[in-house]
């Protein structure tokens, strides 16, 4: 709580408890620096933890972990898939504009608060594609847009 609090007062930080949404099915990855928040060069990484490794195999494959115990080798196996997978994504936060983690970027529509809840039809109103994505912009892409936005943003969330 406290390096969220010198986050809040100073717009950086490095470390700190809060996770970057990376997409729905594999949930999130902890933030380790956080940096320039409600400004034009608002910045994130994150890591996976074995937190997060634990979260995703409980959820999205606990029918394997039910079935034969292999909670330990499900996590060894996404930390492996994402050891040397940072995970970063920007904002210029006065301008409305998202780079998110997964390459996708987004403007935020003037009209439209993104402080409110985090449903799929929210992300759609709030959030505007830029550039030509054709059909690989999938809705999970906005959620985690919106998400990242917020993270970085928040003081121009709403």
């Amino acid at each position: 709580m406290l390096a969220l609090f010198v986050m809040h007062l100073t717009g950086t930080t490095t470390a700190s408890a809060a996770n970057l949404l990376i997409n729905e099915s594999v949930g999130f990855a902890q933030v380790i620096r956080l940096e320039g928040l409600n400004s034009s060069r608002a910045h994130v990484i994150a890591e996976r933890t074995a937190g997060n490794a634990r979260d995703y195999c409980m959820r999205y494959r606990s029918y394997l972990v039910r079935k034969g115990g292999e909670l330990k080798a499900c996590v060894q196996q996404d930390l492996t898939l994402t050891a040397s997978t940072p995970y970063e994504a920007s904002a210029d936060c006065p301008a409305g504009i998202i780079a998110a983690s997964n390459g996708f970027v987004f403007k935020k529509r003037d009209d439209r608060p993104a402080d409110s809840g985090p449903s799929l039809e929210q992300a759609l109103r709030i959030l505007e594609p830029i550039g030509a994505y054709g059909t690989s912009l999938s809705r999970d892409s906005y959620r985690v847009g919106l998400s990242q936005f917020r993270l970085l943003c928040p003081g121009f969330a709403h």
